[in-house]
């Protein structure tokens, strides 16, 4: 008489769809836990509740498999606090929401921790896909960024890349002084003459804003579309981590950041092991950036 086995191959399949499982979930609940210790668009009541259900989600994930049962709960927070201040929230909060709704489908209807896995690879390339096509629709009809305005004065602000201006003296003294104008304007009484002109902080402003301008357009646009035919390409995914490691560089929005690489890493799945290694490592890094925010003591 014969006893039914497993075969092993299959069991190691599983076995490494539920850490790869195990992983996303877990990078996302950090990510999650930087932006709710260091937004102050949030009720502190919902922060708390998220607080303490992220917490008990990365415990119970310690000693069994990751509570699924969080998340749902995670989603229904994050949307009443998006009810309480519908136009005060940052982007990432309405992606951070679509994501734990994502996954508390994916949780509940899935199977197996493969059709999970596969599930949220699906709606996560979907929800990138929706983000970069409406950032690249949205800069195209934008006057002020097509015509490099917008990039003109971000430029002149030391907006971009801003640690490493302070390494040039007379530059960051210039985007100082200007910084110091736009505050006085700010300050000033409302009136349709006002204006303020900023000198440039660097030769050739002009050409640099028209120059980035196409850059981040060209690069969204590309995102978009390698995310719609070629999800699964490694290419698709480096092209993903240079943009967060430009904007890490240019930016420093550090949560939007990482929760591009916890999208980034979700959608791929249980592919391209040293791939999300990356992401995870990006997704880490930028939130503990963000945590570095926090005013201890």
């Amino acid at each position: 008489m014969s006893s039914a086995t497993t075969p092993p191959g299959n069991s190691d399949h599983r076995n490494q769809a539920t850490a790869a499982l195990r992983l996303s979930l877990t990078v996302f609940a950090v990510v999650l836990l930087g932006y709710v210790f260091t937004t102050e668009r949030v009720d502190e009541t919902i922060r708390t509740v998220l607080a303490v259900l992220l917490f008990g989600g990365l415990v119970a994930g310690v000693t069994k498999r990751f509570s699924y049962w969080v998340w749902p709960l995670v989603a229904i927070t994050l949307l009443v606090a998006l009810l309480q201040r519908p136009t005060d929230v940052p982007n990432h909060h309405w992606m951070m929401m679509y994501v734990s709704f994502a996954i508390s489908l994916s949780c509940l209807i899935g199977r197996t921790d493969q059709e999970r896995l596969d599930d949220l690879a699906a709606s996560t390339r979907w929800l990138i896909v929706v983000l970069m096509g409406f950032a690249t629709v949205q800069k195209l009809l934008s006057p002020s960024f097509m015509d490099a305005t917008y990039i003109g004065f971000e430029l002149a602000r030391g907006s971009f890349a801003t640690p490493v201006l302070k390494f040039f003296s007379e530059t960051y003294q210039i985007v100082e002084s200007n910084n110091a104008l736009v505050d006085q304007l700010h300050a000033s009484p409302p009136s349709e003459l006002a204006e303020v002109t900023l000198p440039p902080p660097y030769p050739g402003l002009t050409y640099l804003a028209y120059g980035f301008t196409a850059a981040i357009i060209g690069m969204e646009a590309w995102l978009f579309a390698c995310m719609v035919w070629l999800p699964k390409r490694v290419m698709t995914h480096l092209s993903l981590i240079a943009f967060a490691g430009t904007l890490a560089v240019l930016r420093q929005e550090f949560t939007f950041i990482s929760v591009v690489c916890t999208l980034g890493l979700l959608s791929c799945g249980g592919n391209h092991k040293w791939v999300r290694l990356i992401y995870v490592v990006l997704a880490i890094l930028t939130a503990a950036a963000v945590l570095k925010t926090l005013n201890v003591g």
